[in-house]
């Protein structure tokens, strides 16, 4: 089960090792990471690796896994990882370093720069949760990436701690395990590079800053009525208060609401914590009565390759944004909504994809509204690196309907590769 964020509500102090914390009001928890890959007794990476006399570890959590965690900009206490098996040694001069890093993936390279955290001390790891209370409490801005060191060097060696672990879809963690005495500070060596990571759970304080609210949703018009309403409001709220305005409302965080009659409605959120409040407001529409197509197509498999996928369909200016292949499934139907375009006149069609380095994209439109996207009805074939493909003043008339206004078409778009087919049905009347 994920592990969900907490405020402490009571003060208690831990020691675990030779760190201490105490918790107090407004303190928060939060865990990176929920899998349970466990590394081997001699096999990296792992924070508490003894296999060899010392150990230099760097793991790299992204802005986004810290926000989608429930981390805000604050100040970050201390930091454990999940111990399956420990070690069974203590660690000599062990230490923790952490800093802020621009990059998307870890190299050969050590990352610099990085402020001393915790230690040198020394260490026994514990089978659990361990936990190291900065000694010089580390403040993130919100937005930035995290990079976080672990080293020591020991005059003998064991075995390593095995730890619980998550993959990951770019290299998160680097480990060297060497005798050598200066592992800690030597800029060179071999370095082993893994897309999984050890499970990291933070200690951290708010910024005394009251939340600024917004709303997601999953889509700004339905068919069905049914919307799902995301909070990403900022400066982590602890409660929320929706109306959306049928006369019902919520205090979930991200609630799913059906709406029974077509209109327009106001939805409004006010996200709360500790320092304050906030209000968002946006407008969602429900046309429960429209004549709708018949589905364009059959969801494909979910995508597996995150930066991959169509983040935008633009027909006549009017933008179709989604997520990429693996935000959002590797499917977008937005077929409820429509663009009339006239008879005889010209369609402007553009497709933006996500950072992959390339994309093979294709666009067909359904003239004879079939349901079927036959080879005469393709719009754009294109394939290249990330960037817009555009199908610019695309003439068409009807095909054997003299009323355009009337008859209802499909756009459909999709890009193919490693992650699969990425579609966005949608239709033009």
């Amino acid at each position: 089960m994920p592990f969900k964020p907490s405020i402490s509500s009571l003060s208690l102090t831990v020691v675990i090792g030779a760190g201490t914390i105490t918790s107090a009001m407004g303190q928060v928890m939060i865990e990176v990471g929920t899998g349970n890959i466990l590394n081997g007794a001699f096999a990296a990476p792992s924070p508490y690796a003894n296999q060899q006399n010392g150990s230099r570890n760097q793991l790299l959590i992204l802005a986004s896994e810290l926000q989608s965690a429930g981390m805000a900009q604050g100040t970050i206490l201390g930091l454990g990882f999940d111990v399956f098996a420990a070690s069974g040694t203590v660690f000599n001069s062990f230490s923790i370093s952490i800093g802020n890093t621009p990059v998307a993936a870890l190299s050969g390279t050590w990352e610099t720069g990085l402020s001393p955290a915790w230690g040198p001390l020394d260490f026994a790891d514990l089978n659990g949760w361990t936990y190291h209370a900065f000694d010089s409490p580390y403040f993130w801005d919100g937005v930035s990436n995290l990079v976080i060191e672990t080293c020591y060097s020991n005059t003998t060696t064991s075995q390593n701690a095995r730890v619980r672990q998550t993959t990951t879809p770019f290299i998160s963690c680097v480990a060297r395990n060497s005798p050598n005495p200066a592992i800690c500070t030597d800029p060179g060596g071999q370095h082993q590079q893994f897309l999984q990571r050890p499970n990291v759970r933070f200690q951290w304080v708010p910024l005394e800053t009251p939340p600024i609210a917004y709303i997601a949703s999953n889509t700004l018009l339905s068919c069905t009525g049914e919307f799902m309403f995301t909070d990403a409001s900022l400066y982590t709220p602890t409660s929320w208060e929706w109306n959306f305005g049928d006369d019902s409302t919520s205090a979930e965080q991200d609630p799913v609401h059906t709406y029974l009659n077509s209109g327009t409605y106001t939805v409004t959120l006010i996200a709360t914590n500790a320092f304050g409040s906030d209000t968002a407001e946006v407008t969602v529409t429900v046309d429960l009565d429209g004549n709708q197509p018949v589905a364009a197509c059959d969801a494909p498999s979910t995508g597996t390759v995150e930066g991959f996928g169509i983040l935008n369909v633009s027909i006549e200016g009017i933008a179709h944004v989604s997520g990429d292949a693996v935000a959002d499934g590797g499917y977008m139907d937005n077929t409820c909504g429509s663009i009339t375009v006239l008879q005889g006149t010209d369609l402007d069609l553009s497709i933006t994809t996500a950072a992959a380095a390339s994309h093979a994209v294709r666009a067909w439109l359904d003239l004879d509204n079939s349901g079927i996207f036959t080879a005469n009805e393709l719009l754009l074939s294109a394939s290249g690196p990330v960037g817009e493909f555009r199908y610019a003043h695309f003439s068409w008339c009807g095909v054997g309907h003299t009323a355009a206004l009337t008859r209802y078409r499909r756009v459909r778009s999709g890009d193919a590769g490693s992650a699969g087919l990425r579609n966005h049905p949608i239709r033009t009347s």
